[in-house]
């Protein structure tokens, strides 16, 4: 895959400024754990809370 071949970019004007994305939000971090007998792989193209019934969040 080239550069512009990346579906998340984000092509701007030359002269555009720079952008900074998610500015002033609060990072939060949990922790999880897979209760079931297989495992469990989330990612951004899987709904976190929708993907299992097994993840226990605490």
């Amino acid at each position: 895959m080239t550069q512009s071949d990346d579906p998340w970019r984000i092509i701007t004007p030359s002269d555009a400024p720079d952008l900074e994305l998610n500015t002033g939000l609060a990072m939060k971090s949990m922790v999880v754990a897979n209760t079931g007998d297989r495992p469990v792989q989330v990612g951004s193209s899987l709904s976190f809370y929708g993907s299992e019934h097994f993840i226990e969040v605490r």
